[in-house]
């Protein structure tokens, strides 16, 4: 089934500056998505379309794969061009994003699949800055929230947001600070969707509801 089929269009809606967003688990990988308004994120130079599900989805992992790929097997895809960059809590998440992505492509080589995140050797992260010679092969980059605003990574077009983000949190009883995963706030979804244009018109993908 085409991946756009999955999307309709609303026009004319704000982006609103929610609370925090809790999701449930209700639904699987297939929950469709609605398309939200053409925003301008500040110190952008291209505007990023941005995309909601319509229903909670179950597993932000499993559904993060299943949009990246589902991108890039999207021949339709022409206002966006570019790498997918996809935001994770934690470096387990990315490095599972990355396992099942592999094993899903196979041995498919017109496909690159990295992982970034700040534990990571720094040659592994430079990698994400390698520019190939010869045969330019299009990326997934799983990263977790150090790509909001520590890199910069220009040949981006696409971002698949799961909307989580791991954050300290004082714990009163043992008088220490933990670091506990939970919804982004609205600036750091702003913040993820503005990665998708840089280098022309950008997708933004949300794993979660607009509500």
């Amino acid at each position: 089934q085409d991946f756009l089929e999955y999307f309709c269009e609303e026009k004319n809606r704000e982006i609103r500056r929610s609370k925090k967003r809790r999701r449930t688990s209700e639904e699987g990988a297939a929950s469709s998505l609605t398309r939200g308004t053409i925003i301008s994120v500040h110190g952008r130079t291209f505007p990023v379309d941005v995309f909601y599900v319509r229903e909670p989805v179950a597993d932000y992992v499993k559904s993060s794969v299943d949009t990246a790929l589902h991108i890039l097997r999207d021949g339709k895809s022409d206002l966006a061009v570019g790498d997918v960059l996809s935001f994770l809590p934690s470096s387990e998440n990315v490095d599972s994003c990355v396992s099942l992505a592999r094993q899903q492509l196979g041995k498919h080589d017109d496909v690159e699949v990295l992982p970034l995140y700040g534990s990571l050797p720094r040659s592994a992260q430079a990698k994400i800055f390698d520019r190939r010679q010869g045969k330019r092969r299009r990326r997934i980059i799983f990263s977790t929230n150090m790509a909001e605003t520590s890199l910069t990574i220009d040949s981006i077009g696409f971002v698949v947001d799961s909307g989580y983000a791991k954050m300290p949190f004082f714990d009163p009883a043992s008088g220490t600070s933990q670091l506990t995963t939970c919804p982004i706030a609205a600036d750091a979804a702003a913040q993820r969707a503005g990665r998708a244009g840089r280098c022309g018109p950008g997708r933004c993908y949300r794993l979660y509801t607009e509500k």
